[in-house]
């Protein structure tokens, strides 16, 4: 959902709010009864730095015991950008994409699905990390 705040000659403020929908569908017949954990991880990144944030992170648990798929929904979050027509000098963040992430009830991930590689890569890595985690500093947390 993006949407324009404020329009100057040659720049333009631009607010865009993010709520994440995952659903996710047991593709195998055979019974299970076990509980599982998602999480669903939002991003965004600072235009000027490529600093990459944690913004929403959303938990739930569920089961596949009565059901075949399961939906849930995220926190919206909202990142703000200020883009200037005439020069490369763009402020502010944007959205940087998703990571969701399934445990068994060890807490051993059992499946990846995000919108970078590099989310995919450091699952296990932010798995851990709080709402405000910055990426690059996750290895030190």
């Amino acid at each position: 959902n993006k949407k324009k705040l404020n329009e100057w000659d040659g720049l333009a403020e631009i607010s865009e709010k993010i709520k994440g929908h995952v659903t996710l569908t047991k593709k195998n017949r055979d019974p299970c009864c076990s509980t599982f954990t998602a999480y669903l991880y939002v991003f965004d990144e600072d235009i000027r730095d490529d600093e990459i944030r944690v913004i929403g992170k959303a938990k739930h648990e569920f089961s596949f015991e009565h059901q075949n798929k399961i939906s849930f929904d995220g926190d919206q979050s909202k990142v703000e950008y200020t883009k200037y027509t005439y020069s490369n000098g763009d402020r502010g963040k944007r959205y940087a994409g998703y990571l969701v992430l399934i445990e068994d009830e060890k807490g051993k991930i059992i499946c990846v699905k995000g919108s970078r590689p590099l989310y995919e890569n450091k699952a296990s890595q932010i798995r851990k990390a709080k709402k405000g985690s910055l990426l690059d500093n996750l290895d030190r947390e």
